[in-house]
């Protein structure tokens, strides 16, 4: 495989993977996008074998499993099968993980807001994550008995 072509997707400086992709050694032969998909593939061959297919979709076990006892084209055929996988598991969980960042982030908001209202000098130390100031606010109050005006 010539430098500056994964040898994987075939993917080139000037047309790289989408989402965007880096050379992941000198060699330039390997993407940043099938690196991951790569390791998962050349593991599942020594775990699982080397499995031929013959044209009636007969599948079997014919030795033990090498990445390099396979061909080039069986090695592609495996990391973009894995990185269609590895897709599919990354958009589900940016879906899910997505909404719930989302309510996350609504959540701190409301809680900024009201701390930059209430108590803005407390708010001093630059660069204090939220978390912090939460906490260092609360600790003087834990085991205390907190009063809640009420409407009656």
């Amino acid at each position: 495989m010539k430098a500056g072509t994964c040898r994987f997707c075939s993917c080139i400086e000037t047309r790289p993977c989408d989402g965007g992709c880096a050379w992941t050694d000198d060699t330039r032969t390997l993407c940043t996008a099938c690196l991951a998909a790569a390791t998962i593939a050349m593991e599942l061959v020594r775990i699982l074998g080397i499995v031929s297919a013959t044209p009636k979709a007969d599948v079997h076990l014919t030795k033990a499993g090498s990445w390099d006892g396979i061909t080039l084209e069986q090695q592609r055929g495996l990391v973009l099968a894995c990185r269609t996988y590895l897709a599919g598991v990354n958009q589900v969980l940016e879906t899910e993980l997505g909404e719930q960042a989302r309510d996350n982030a609504e959540e701190l908001d409301v809680i900024a807001s009201f701390m930059l209202d209430k108590c803005p000098d407390e708010l001093t130390r630059e660069g204090e994550p939220l978390s912090a100031i939460v906490v260092r606010l609360l600790t003087p109050h834990v085991g205390k008995r907190v009063v809640l005006a009420s409407s009656l």
